[in-house]
C-alpha cells in the first residue's frame, strides 16, 4: 500500500535535492526522497531487523602480503552459507579490493562481516543493507 505525504522544505533543500536528483539521474522527486529515507533507515538499522533476510555487500581492502590472510578469507568464505559471490581486484603492488555479496538473517550477515573486517590486514571496510 503506497500512502501519500505532504511535507515543506526551504529552498536550500530543494536545491540540494535537485543537485542529488541530477547527479543520479532521477526522473521523480519521489523516487529519490524515498531511496535518501531508505539508506537513512540502513544507516540506523530499522529497514532490516535482526531476524529478517537481506542481502549486502561487504567491501573491503587487505594487504595481500599480510601472512596467511588470503587463504584466512577464503576458509572464511567458504565455510559460510551466507556467501553469494566475492570479486577481488588489485588496487596496487600489495593491495586488493574485495566485494563479497551476501545472503541471510541480517544478525547473521553482521556477525559474518564483522569477522572478516577484524582480520589483520584488512582495512577500509563497510557492509551495505540490502531490503530483499
Amino acid at each position: 500500500m503506497n500512502h501519500r505525504l505532504t511535507i515543506s522544505v526551504d529552498d536550500q533543500f530543494i536545491r540540494a535535492l535537485q543537485a542529488y536528483m541530477k547527479a543520479r539521474r532521477y526522473a521523480g522527486v519521489s523516487e529519490a526522497i524515498r531511496d535518501l529515507a531508505w539508506r537513512a533507515f540502513m544507516e540506523v538499522e530499522i529497514a532490516v531487523s535482526e531476524d529478517e533476510k537481506c542481502m549486502a555487500a561487504l567491501a573491503y581492502a587487505y594487504d595481500f602480503k599480510t601472512r596467511n590472510l588470503a587463504s584466512r578469507l577464503s576458509g572464511l568464505y567458504a565455510e559460510s552459507e551466507l556467501v553469494v559471490s566475492v570479486s577481488k581486484s588489485q588496487s596496487s603492488a600489495r593491495k586488493f579490493v574485495e566485494v563479497a555479496i551476501l545472503k541471510g538473517q541480517r544478525k547473521d550477515v553482521e556477525q559474518f562481516a564483522k569477522k572478516i573486517l577484524a582480520e589483520r590486514g584488512v582495512t577500509d571496510g563497510q557492509l551495505s543493507l540490502f531490503r530483499i
